[in-house]
């Protein structure tokens, strides 16, 4: 059964350091993956590989839409600080304030 905001429902479990999120039970008019279908599956693992750095990949299955598995990965690197785009979405002044905060952290140091 689809959630009701049709991103599907997540279980996480842990495989040793890594934080592993199975998502499946989408809503197939809300689908976020172009051309997926009610038996996608999406897989992410999330593993911190330093104080500083977090290593993502993801693995989208879905025997209806492509013939085999495919994904990706990323590592993100830690910022001075949380920043919560959702919150600024529409702030177009947003860009401009934090190059005006990264210039000054330049001149800082």
């Amino acid at each position: 059964m689809a959630s009701s905001s049709g991103g599907g429902d997540p279980i996480g479990w842990y495989e040793g350091n890594t934080l592993v999120v199975e998502t499946t039970g989408f809503e197939p008019r809300q689908i976020r993956v172009y051309g997926g279908s009610d038996q996608m599956k999406v897989t992410e693992r999330f593993t911190r590989v330093s104080p500083t750095r977090l290593y993502y990949a993801f693995t989208i299955e879905d025997p209806k839409t492509w013939a085999k598995p495919w994904g990706g990965e990323y590592e993100f690197y830690a910022s001075p600080g949380i920043y919560e785009y959702a919150c600024h979405e529409g702030n177009y002044a947003l860009t401009n304030i934090l190059s005006g905060a990264r210039t000054q952290e330049a001149a800082a140091s």
